[in-house]
């Protein structure tokens, strides 16, 4: 009698994996179908450098993509020297640990049962050989359907370009693209993480710079950090974007929902209620655009019945938790400034 069918009953988690001689292994740890529902799929990349050209470890990164002949990969997560990074936010759990001289690993561990199924995951691991040269090894498993079947195959794009047939024969700098689309892609990841890695010395500079005795100071945001007034004044669009400007940046301007959010979110902790943005529709009545850029404002999360220009005059905007509001444009309150890094 096989085991599966007593594993299934008993609620074990199935496991499989990929492994080649270059001690990379892409294990994916499923519940059988019976439990799919209920319990959620996990994909880990599992590196040792022991034995290896790589005498250190730079990172282990965990790529996805519905389909292989043209792949379109989807940045998943990776732990690099510093941190873990997530690329799905919270769709999972990503875990990982770097070891010089041990086992490496990332962990992704899908939040809700049935998420992360019908990908091929291709997992890089990159170093520096004894020379101190980058390289790397990857691999690539697909995670069929919850229930174990083949995933139905994504509908063509409108119009596609057939790729010529090469033959083995005429295939002798095959391996030399493939090593230089590696080597491209390593770079590319390497850039990515020193622009995260000088966007944070920025933010750290800003946070001890002369700044902090007038602002109060935010993390970073999507490649930005926030500046909130310490003290009322009495605001004016023209004044107070021209302050901004001298600490580097503009008053604030709200570009999505999650933009939004996470400054109402930095207002609160700050204890403010309510604070000035460059949000406004001085030149034309209802038709709100940002005070810098003269850009209209997105779809954003307004505050119940508004904006409503109350008994008139009502040009200018603030935002809390609740939402945006429009008000006159000389109250005294505080405000946000933007400043973009890099």
């Amino acid at each position: 009698m096989s085991l599966q069918p007593i594993l299934m009953l008993l609620g074990v988690l199935m496991i499989s994996s990929a492994q080649g001689e270059d001690n990379l292994v892409v294990r994916v740890i499923r519940p059988p179908s019976a439990y799919s529902d209920k319990a959620p799929l996990t994909v880990q990349c599992l590196f040792s450098n022991a034995g290896t050209e790589l005498h250190t470890m730079n990172n282990v990164k965990l790529m996805r993509t519905r389909v292989r002949a043209k792949p379109d990969y989807q940045f998943v997560g990776v732990r690099t020297l510093r941190e873990v990074e997530n690329g799905l936010g919270s769709e999972a759990v990503v875990t990982g640990e770097l070891k010089q001289g041990g086992e490496s690993f990332l962990s992704v561990r899908f939040a809700k049962p049935g998420d992360g199924y019908c990908y091929y995951y291709r997992c890089t691991a990159t170093g520096k050989n004894s020379q101190g040269k980058i390289r790397g090894t990857s691999k690539i498993v697909m995670v069929n359907s919850k229930d174990g079947r083949a995933c139905k195959k994504p509908a063509p794009a409108a119009t596609t370009t057939k790729a010529p047939v090469v033959s083995g024969s005429d295939c002798s700098s095959c391996q030399a693209v493939k090593d230089l689309q590696d080597q491209v892609e390593i770079d590319a990841m390497k850039i990515q993480n020193n622009a995260l890695n000088i966007q944070k010395l920025q933010a750290l500079l800003i946070q001890a710079s002369p700044l902090k005795e007038n602002y109060l100071i935010s993390g970073i945001f999507d490649g930005s950090v926030y500046l909130l007034s310490k003290k009322n004044e009495r605001f004016s669009l023209e004044s107070k974007n021209d302050q901004c400007k001298e600490a580097g940046g503009y008053l604030v301007e709200l570009d999505s929902k999650e933009e939004q959010d996470f400054v109402a979110q930095f207002s609160k902790a700050a204890g403010r209620s309510f604070v000035y943005i460059s949000a406004n529709d001085v030149d034309k009545e209802g038709t709100f655009v940002q005070y810098n850029s003269k850009k209209p404002i997105p779809q954003l999360k307004w505050k119940k019945g508004e904006p409503n220009n109350y008994a008139g005059g009502e040009d200018c905007a603030n935002i809390n938790v609740y939402g945006l509001n429009d008000l006159d444009c000389s109250r005294s309150s505080r405000y946000l400034c933007e400043i973009p890094l890099m």
